[in-house]
């Protein structure tokens, strides 16, 4: 019956090592993919408004296409098709529709740079940023945010027959939205994954600590013991 015992708590404690170290694994690898994904979507975003300046100012638009067509092929070659005319092409365009690095940061939370590439196509400014809030706000792959897109989800809505200023205000407050509610369950996951546990853990090691007094207790304060501790712990 001892072995068995032993068996059953040794069973218990490799569930609860497992379940920690699982749990560890998911964190890290969400956290290194959320890394990953800002520095893809930072770095085009940097590449996009680097030769966007070639395109503006006084520069000829002959000689702004060139410089995209020659780095562009450079990059390729160096880097790989990730970095060809097309892809180019569209970081600089990415950065001409998002030109504020603080509005694409904040975006960058829910959105991949995939979701972008779905996104930039659209040619009207607040149908753009209805769907990029609302990728946010509902947490849509790029495979919704596709259909979504296909089934003409904003001019269904009653927020695209309103005022210009009126759409610009409500998606600010839809991507605010967001954010607050991702700041609340960060704070939710921290509490559980490590306040919580930490709290337990100093709560079984006073209640062994008092366990342990107790049984070395004689006369009252045995019987006080034996009759209130368990009510207690």
């Amino acid at each position: 019956e001892l072995i068995m015992k032993k068996e059953i708590l040794i069973a218990a404690n490799m569930d609860k090592i497992y379940d920690e170290i699982n749990a560890l694994i998911r964190e890290k690898k969400t956290n290194v993919k959320k890394v990953v994904n800002d520095a893809i979507i930072s770095l085009n975003w940097g590449i996009g408004k680097r030769l966007s300046v070639e395109l503006t100012g006084n520069n000829k638009p002959e000689y702004g296409k060139k410089v995209v067509a020659e780095v562009s092929k450079r990059l390729e070659q160096e880097y790989g098709s990730g970095f060809d005319k097309t892809s180019i092409s569209r970081m600089i365009k990415f950065y001409q529709e998002f030109p504020d690095f603080e509005k694409v940061a904040t975006l960058s939370q829910q959105l991949t740079w995939s979701h972008f590439v779905e996104i930039l196509p659209i040619q009207d400014e607040l149908k753009r940023d209805f769907y990029a809030a609302m990728c946010m706000q509902e947490n849509w792959s790029v495979r919704t945010l596709r259909e979504r897109k296909k089934s003409m989800l904003y001019e269904r809505t009653a927020i695209s027959k309103k005022p210009e200023e009126t759409i610009k205000n409500e998606i600010k407050e839809h991507i605010l939205d967001s954010v607050q509610e991702d700041a609340k369950n960060a704070t939710i996951s921290w509490l559980h994954t490590t306040v919580l546990p930490a709290v337990k853990e100093v709560a079984d090691a006073y209640t062994v600590a008092l366990q342990e007094s107790a049984g070395k207790e004689t006369g009252w304060n045995k019987f006080r013991d034996q009759c209130f501790l368990p009510t207690l712990i």
